[in-house]
């Protein structure tokens, strides 16, 4: 279970690995052949969810065979959830992948929860999320010291390589904000996103420091101390360097939680007080975005940009209720999928906030407009949860120091480490070692070395005063609860297995009445067959959908390219998930270029029976359920480009009426509409090119904003031109 938990921490897990970017431009410019990919990709992420809710039911049952109780509020809660969230999965692709880490990442909560009852496990569970701090820590001080300056200088010397490869502007829109964010220097891990990442940095710096207190409480440990002392350390700087500043100021509160508990375990008394002032502090959190949002939107951009920051949750916020509403009762009930909030927020979102998120950014607000009833369920679970952790450092009853438990023997200890090392970082090492040369091998093999000494002096049996590791996990859980009000680490799929199970073992008090009746066994039997539908009926497709965009991009870097052959791959993947954006995307791109090169050779007849076969990719993608948006948009622009330089009115018209679905849909798109204002000027229909170019220069002085998302001066002009005054 803990390398399930970990392993998010170490290895990069991405959504997408292949036509991310157009595969003829992903080669190595010294060899001509495909970058090497070191992520994971979604089917690697599917077999490693799947497996996680096996082991969510092995730990379970396993919890009960030595004694364990069932926590039925719990599984009722997490179960609830974890149907509509299964629900969701059968809906689109984009749905699957995101339902599938959700799916995992709750099992493992709940695994967890059941699983730390038992003083062994809760001892390993600490030492190991305290020793994952350290590589966490490392990789992000290289990162900023080495690898960040090498990816910039690249990105300087191939910009207008990555501008290709992804279909973008010089000076668009998508341009600037890729450099902006590019350009930050921000640690990000292999989470991709420097706030995640500084959650989890944060909520593990203070289950370190609430160790070092418990290890220095007992006189017997005290010089074991400056072990996890030491890794806190590390765990400021990693915080730090992420630039987060929710992360930070996560930090103090969670030192204030901290002094409280020490108060309680010193006078033996206010303990009921601890959960209270955690829930607290957890709504003061998401308050201060309230109070920001009902300040009101300043009259201009200038101003410190995390004040803006928090404006822009509440206007997500707004947005999700929105989207929670929209879709009346059945919404209410089931929400709108974890996939699909962003096409839903284009909507229902406030005019003048310029960003398009695919979360609200707030734990409670994203479970339930995304999963409903199902989202409210996992909502009260995390905060029961919570409040189970508060009680449990306020217990009167509990002895001072950790019983040892049944303690492994040492050699025993030392090959479960080895082989916890061994499927974490082995993985990592088989993911990244192409990108290692001398210095990061040993920057790598440091991480690795501290990580098991930290491992194998916190798995001493009486080493931590049992309610200071209470008080620990407690402060940890209410941190991440906390910076999870305006940030969304339970809503990406690689970190929320890290949060889930933190926060899952944070309420775990020791098993007192063992469990007797055999229909405990009930609760690990339903997680089996969850993850056993998980292996029979989603894994395997979606592996099968990733080798088929493999084998196409494989043609497509051939020295001599097998469009045809690449194009057939894409279609397959298609019948598979008709509902895969990138897919669709790309079998459009591929006809569109069919296009413009039968139309530099006056071949009408090709391009317009390429034209065809693109409207029909789109209409069986309609018809599964696509993003009718994204739909409208990519026929729009295909038939734009068949209109041709001679403008043909009737490829035009087309085009037009599909821009304008679009707009409809998406009523607040500044590009969507600038371009639907051009197909109309082209059509001559310059009343409906005038109310377009119009409604654009509404749209851009909505987004003052954020300047970088407005329109660029000649673009501007351009819209002025086509809207005359009066």
């Amino acid at each position: 279970m803990l390398a399930m938990a970990l392993l998010p921490c170490v290895v990069v897990f991405s959504p997408q690995i292949y036509f991310d970017v157009d595969p003829r431009f992903g080669l190595d410019p010294t060899t001509g052949r495909a970058m090497p990919i070191t992520a994971i990709g979604p089917a690697g992420a599917a077999w490693v969810q799947a497996i996680g809710v096996l082991v969510a039911a092995a730990a379970i049952t396993v919890s009960l065979a030595v004694g364990g109780r069932v926590r039925w509020w719990s599984v009722g809660l997490v179960g609830a959830g974890m149907a509509v969230c299964g629900y969701h999965m059968t809906t689109s692709y984009a749905n699957a992948i995101q339902g599938g880490a959700w799916l995992s990442a709750a099992a493992l909560g709940l695994a967890a929860a059941h699983l730390a009852q038992h003083a062994t496990a809760r001892r390993w569970m600490t030492a190991g999320f305290v020793a994952i701090l350290a590589p966490i820590a490392l990789q992000a001080v290289w990162y900023i010291t080495m690898d960040y300056p090498a990816t910039v200088a690249m990105f300087e010397a191939n910009e207008a390589d990555l501008l290709a490869a992804r279909g973008w502007a010089e000076g668009s829109s998508q341009h600037e904000l890729y450099k902006r964010r590019l350009l930050s220097p921000d640690a990000i891990g292999t989470f991709g996103l420097s706030n995640v990442l500084g959650s989890i940095a944060a909520g593990l710096t203070l289950l370190s420091v609430g160790v070092t207190i418990g290890v220095a409480a007992l006189r017997s440990t005290r010089r074991w101390a400056i072990v996890p002392g030491a890794v806190a350390a590390l765990g400021l700087i990693g915080v730090w360097l992420t630039n987060s500043k929710g992360a930070v100021l996560t930090l103090p509160a969670g030192a204030a939680l901290i002094v409280l508990c020490a108060w309680v375990i010193r006078r033996r008394r206010g303990g009921g007080a601890l959960p209270v002032i955690a829930l607290l502090l957890v709504a003061l959190a998401a308050s201060a975005v309230v109070v920001r949002g009902w300040i009101g939107p300043p009259s201009t951009a200038v101003g410190p940009a995390g004040e803006r920051s928090l404006l822009f949750r509440y206007h997500y916020w707004q947005g999700a209720g929105g989207v929670w509403t929209s879709e009346g009762a059945a919404g209410l009930a089931l929400g709108v999928g974890p996939a699909d909030f962003k096409a839903a927020y284009l909507v229902a979102k406030n005019p003048i906030n310029p960003e398009e998120v695919t979360s609200s950014h707030n734990v409670f607000v994203d479970f339930a407009a995304m999963l409903g009833v199902g989202g409210i369920a996992w909502a009260a679970v995390l905060i029961g949860w919570l409040w189970a952790a508060g009680r449990w450092v306020g217990r009167s009853d509990e002895p001072d120091e950790d019983a040892a438990g049944p303690a492994l023997p040492i050699p025993l200890r030392r090959l479960l480490v080895i082989g916890l090392v061994a499927a974490v970082f082995g993985t990592q090492y088989a993911h990244v070692w192409p990108q290692l040369v001398i210095e990061s091998a040993l920057w790598w093999m440091l991480g690795v070395l501290v990580f098991v000494g930290v491992m194998l002096t916190l798995l001493r049996p009486g080493l931590v005063a049992r309610r200071w590791r209470a008080a620990s996990w407690f402060t940890a859980a209410a941190a991440v609860l906390m910076h999870n009000q305006i940030e969304m680490s339970f809503f990406h799929g690689p970190s929320a297995v890290v949060v889930w199970t933190l926060v899952g073992a944070a309420s775990a008090s020791p098993a007192t009445a063992p469990q007797r009746r055999a229909v405990g066994y009930a609760a690990p039997a339903a997680l089996l067959i969850v993850a056993l539908v998980m292996m029979a009926r989603y894994a395997p497709v979606v592996t099968q959908h990733e080798q088929h965009l493999a084998m196409a991009a494989a043609e497509l870097q051939r020295d001599v390219p097998r469009v045809y052959r690449a194009y057939d791959e894409l279609s397959a993947a298609a019948m598979l998930y008709p509902t895969d954006t990138t897919v669709l995307r790309w079998r459009v791109v591929m006809q569109s270029e069919v296009i413009a090169a039968a139309q530099r050779l006056g071949r009408a007849d090709t391009a317009i029976a390429a034209a065809g076969a693109a409207d029909a990719a789109i209409d069986q993608a309609l018809d599964a359920g696509i993003d009718p948006a994204f739909a409208y948009r990519l026929r729009a622009g295909l038939y734009e480009l068949l209109a041709g330089p001679d403008d043909d009115s009737a490829a035009l018209r087309r085009a037009a009426e599909d821009m304008q679905r679009v707009t409809d849909l998406t009523p607040y798109s500044l590009q969507g509409t600038v371009r639907l204002a051009r197909l109309r000027h082209r059509l001559g229909d310059e009343p409906a090119a005038a109310r377009a170019a119009q409604r654009a220069m509404e749209l851009n002085d909505f987004y003052y904003l954020d300047p970088a998302r407005q329109l660029d001066e000649k673009t501007l002009a351009e819209m002025r031109s086509l809207a005359p005054p009066g």
